[in-house]
């Protein structure tokens, strides 16, 4: 049982490091727009 649980956690914590990684690029890319401006 807890091994199915951590395995879901482990999948859940590197979705939301996928999504952190994906805000961080596209703040990147408005802060480097908004420099140019």
């Amino acid at each position: 049982m807890w091994s199915g649980v951590g395995i879901n956690v482990r999948s859940l914590v590197g979705q939301w490091s996928v999504n952190v990684n994906e805000v961080h690029r596209q703040l990147q890319q408005l802060i480097t727009v908004v420099n140019y401006c």
